[in-house]
């Protein structure tokens, strides 16, 4: 049952991405001049933090979706997600003393991008 997922629903996610990608650069960029590199280093780590883990979501649900499997296999997978996102965080800011506001606002870009998605229609007439 490998059925492909509808066409608006890839579009949407690659506008996400977009968007996520284009506020995460904006925010590095700011970060790097309010902050300093280390603040800039520290933004970009949770920006790429929740690129990582919406990328990995978006794949683990598409694959369960595809094979009805939505039992013991996707809880392994949040799991997973999220126990790999803490080590990461935990290695960050702990271990290499990294700015936890920076990550924080990294973080957010993920919500920053979803208003910017809501608020900003997508254009029409492709």
């Amino acid at each position: 049952m490998s059925e492909a997922p509808p066409a608006h629903a890839v579009r949407a996610l690659r506008r996400l991405f977009a968007l996520l990608l284009g506020v995460g650069a904006a925010l590095v960029g700011g970060g790097g001049l309010w902050g300093g590199v280390d603040f800039a280093v520290a933004v970009l780590l949770g920006c790429l933090l929740v690129v990582g883990n919406l990328y990995w979501m978006t794949r683990s649900v598409s694959r369960a979706l595809q094979t009805e499997a939505l039992g013991v296999r996707a809880g392994i997978s949040y799991a997973l997600r999220f126990g790999v996102s803490l080590l990461v965080l935990y290695v960050a800011i702990v271990q290499l003393d990294m700015d936890a506001v920076g990550i924080a606002v990294g973080v957010s870009a993920l919500v920053i991008a979803s208003v910017l998605y809501a608020l900003w229609p997508p254009r029409t007439g492709r």
